[in-house]
């Protein structure tokens, strides 16, 4: 049997699409957390996401909330993801148009949980 030994990195660095942008994050430390608000008023109301990144040992979590409310009513989603730091630069972008730089790679992102609110929907008994 052989032992293997992987090598955790200091800082966790990955790419992370922020309003349409790519953005390269660092995670020093454990414990470092980084929050991301986007969005606003719309026409019918707003429509605002909020993005909260940190590091536990050697996973990296995403929790990204998103509240909106148009003339149908109130909508929520609340969605869970966690990737390893050996992972944040595993996956290749779904086009080289949609990468963030030629030959860069993104976090293989697993669903942890995904909850969704539609008080319209509801409304009507879906």
């Amino acid at each position: 049997m052989h032992n293997r030994i992987i090598s955790v990195p200091m800082t966790a660095r990955f790419w992370l699409n922020v309003e349409g942008d790519w953005v390269k994050m660092a995670l020093r430390s454990d414990g470092e957390t980084v929050e991301i608000k986007e969005g606003g008023r719309t026409e019918e109301g707003y429509d605002r996401t909020t993005t909260t990144i940190w590091r536990d040992e050697d996973l990296v979590y995403l929790r990204a909330e998103r509240n909106a409310r148009d003339c149908d009513g109130f909508t929520s989603s609340d969605y869970l993801y966690v990737c390893h730091v050996c992972d944040l630069n595993k996956c290749l972008p779904y086009s080289e148009d949609s990468a963030p730089q030629p030959g860069a790679r993104l976090p293989e992102w697993r669903e942890v949980r995904s909850e969704h609110r539609d008080c319209f929907a509801e409304a009507m008994g879906y």
